[in-house]
């Protein structure tokens, strides 16, 4: 199949040759001159007739070169951001996966519960469910509180870190023309995590971005 470019210069062609017959054709009595001359004048209609359409092509052509090389470089940014972001939540698995400090109350929550010895078993503490009829999570009492934290020690630091790195990486790669499907993504990966951050009172400054409400549905919808 011909190229709609290819089919379009012809037609162009078409036309050129047409106005120049209908202009000069009724008095040749539609004859083909036998004078050099004549030739010679139509030879620089249709040449310069053809180079100006040269040159706009070349223009076009610069144009579109231009916009590619700006969607390149686009493309490149976005995939940028979309690897720091896979290397940052990467990073948040390893901190949430890794064992933590021995603190009576907390190992004796952690057995109880049968909780993992890690960082995120120690996060899952944080919202248990109380057997009361409400079905509301149970706020851990103060010292409990307290004992999550030295749990958790140096922890909280970094996963507070990396959330707000992450969230800056999805709303730049958003911002920018990204796929939002990532970032909710992400955001519903996470956010429960940043939600047991805060009930332990630890400071994420994004707190507020990732407990955006995303209805659940939501993003249910785009979980893979």
């Amino acid at each position: 199949m011909r190229k709609p470019w290819l089919i379009a210069l012809g037609i162009l062609a078409a036309a050129v040759l047409a106005a120049y017959a209908y202009n000069f054709g009724p008095g040749a009595n539609w004859q083909p001159s036998a004078h050099t001359e004549d030739w010679a004048r139509f030879g620089q209609y249709v040449g310069g007739i053809f180079s100006l359409l040269a040159f706009l092509g070349v223009l076009g052509t610069i144009q579109m070169q231009r916009r590619q090389l700006e969607w390149q470089q686009a493309r490149t940014t976005l995939d940028e951001l979309l690897r720091e972001a896979r290397h940052l939540a990467s990073a948040l698995e390893q901190v949430l996966g890794a064992p933590i400090e021995k603190v009576a109350i907390t190992a004796q929550q952690l057995s109880a519960q049968g909780k993992s010895s890690n960082v995120v078993g120690v996060l899952e503490l944080v919202d248990l469910r109380s057997a009361a009829e409400t079905e509301r999570a149970a706020a851990p009492a103060p010292e409990i509180k307290s004992a999550y934290r030295k749990s958790l020690v140096g922890s909280t630091g970094a996963l507070s870190e990396k959330f707000d790195l992450l969230a800056a990486v999805l709303s730049e790669y958003v911002s920018r023309g990204g796929d939002s499907i990532f970032l909710l993504f992400y955001r519903d990966r996470f956010r429960m995590t940043v939600r047991r951050l805060v009930g332990l009172e630890v400071a994420v400054s994004t707190a507020d971005w990732w407990l955006l409400s995303t209805d659940e549905s939501e993003s249910r919808r785009w979980r893979f």
